[in-house]
């Protein structure tokens, strides 16, 4: 009888909120995940063609930018062979032009403003539309396929909740809405020990068929349960999300769990970028969706295995287009084609993103994610371009932050920001926790390319 009523309810939100995607388009996806390698290139061309075009009509940002590359002439005549001379767009930029990269068609388009989390340290905002917002929707059904989910089955979901953090319960329609979806949500962003057996208990009353999660929380929860000894329900999948999925993580959660991992690879800017098919041989980039590169410091296309700087081009991204898109990471091309027969290409390695979770005295750990979603989204992250957090000692943070803007008197400029920032680090590290502000000229990379957003000093066996 709960099944029959969650799919009327479900039927019912679909026609009354629009927010889920039509048949039509998931079964394009069915469909374009098979293309041959020649039917794709034509796709994704096509699709180049027709945002470059769109563009240079509608974007102010890009009208001049496009025809000095020679990508777009004057009359509108596209020429794909330049688009790599195409600067490449970062975070600063979009910070700085952001009113001049949106599309001047908006009063046309459902859209909604979207701030990216800032896990590489730059937060950001980026416009979706409705339109290219289902597609990624279709996409993340498809998706639910290749880890064999059923539609409507008990799922877990290990991540972050601003809300239940900071204000209290989570509204009643989100409450409502994860019912009718089946949906069991547990916030990662406090990982104490009482809370962790607290999980345990949920998870082996829900028993989901497939466990939705931050990477280095699931990895901590499997190492509490099998420090422990205790029982836990085995599902059918599990999905990991935020970040690098070390060899180490992957066969401890594996075996905790007995389920198989999919990693997934995306941002909130972006959406769905890439996830393991279930040969597990890398991660299939949304081809039919996004236009990518990997590129070395000159500029020219990496090799099979070979790391390099991961660009993007959102295909479907018109009410703000982002062409060439730096996101931050970095990454590797697989040697060897999927043995699945997909010819969507596939990355053998994302490689950007290193994060370390912070210790408390008891034992217990705070993920990662809680301060990028703390600066990011929950702080507003316009006041800084770039952030790192460093936890020096069980007491000690210490926050460098690389304003938007050059300030005489930034201690002052941004008092509330960094009391209320103070306060939210403190919220989960202790009152006694001495929180230090570094305003700095900038904050740079490991020699190796990626960027730690998160550090912990404090010894791992400490």
């Amino acid at each position: 009888m709960k099944s029959l009523l969650r799919h009327l309810l479900k039927g019912y939100q679909y026609l009354r909120t629009g927010k889920y995607p039509s048949n039509e388009k998931l079964n394009i996806l069915r469909q374009q995940q098979w293309l041959s390698q020649e039917e794709l290139r034509v796709l994704q061309a096509e699709r180049l063609r027709a945002l470059l075009r769109h563009a240079h009509q509608h974007v102010p940002y890009y009208r001049q930018i496009l025809e000095q590359a020679a990508v777009v002439e004057p009359n509108g005549t596209i020429h794909l062979e330049h688009f790599s001379t195409l600067p490449l767009l970062d975070k600063l930029t979009v910070r700085k032009e952001f009113e001049r990269l949106k599309s001047d068609d908006l009063a046309q388009r459902r859209w909604t403003e979207k701030k990216s989390s800032g896990s590489t340290g730059e937060p950001v905002t980026i416009i979706f539309d409705q339109e290219r917002k289902d597609w990624l929707l279709a996409l993340n059904s498809l998706r639910n396929e290749w880890t064999g989910f059923p539609s409507g089955a008990p799922r877990v979901y290990i991540i972050g909740s601003q809300r239940d953090l900071f204000v209290g319960q989570e509204t009643h329609k989100i409450r409502f809405l994860r019912w009718v979806q089946n949906q069991t949500w547990l916030n990662a962003f406090k990982m104490t020990t009482e809370k962790m057996a607290e999980y345990v208990e949920i998870v082996n009353r829900v028993k989901p068929v497939q466990i939705h999660a931050y990477n280095d929380c699931l990895y901590e929860f499997a190492k509490y349960i099998e420090k422990r000894g205790l029982q836990i329900h085995h599902p059918q999948s599990i999905v990991l999300v935020s970040g690098v999925v070390t060899p180490d993580m992957r066969n401890v959660i594996e075996r905790v769990f007995h389920a198989p991992i999919f990693n997934r690879y995306g941002s909130r800017e972006v959406g769905g970028m890439a996830m393991e098919c279930d040969r597990h041989a890398g991660l299939h980039i949304s081809a039919p969706l996004l236009h990518t590169e990997i590129l070395r410091p000159d500029g020219t296309p990496t090799a099979p295995g070979e790391v390099g700087e991961i660009i993007l081009t959102p295909l479907l991204s018109y009410a703000m287009p982002l062409l060439r898109y730096r996101i931050g990471d970095m990454g590797a091309w697989a040697e060897h084609p999927c043995p699945c027969g997909r010819t969507w290409p596939l990355l053998q390695d994302v490689a950007g993103r290193v994060p370390d979770v912070f210790l408390l005295k008891d034992g217990s750990v705070v993920p990662p994610q809680y301060f990028v979603y703390l600066i990011g989204i929950v702080l507003d992250g316009s006041w800084s371009r770039k952030f790192q957090i460093i936890q020096e000692d069980y007491d000690l943070i210490r926050v460098l932050v690389v304003l938007s803007e050059t300030e005489a008197e930034p201690h002052v400029t941004h008092e509330r920001h960094i009391k209320e920032l103070i306060e939210k680090v403190q919220f989960v590290m202790g009152a006694t926790c001495e929180v230090r502000i570094e305003f700095v000229d900038d904050i740079p990379p490991l020699p190796s390319g990626k960027f730690r957003y998160t550090i912990c000093n404090i010894p791992k066996n400490a």
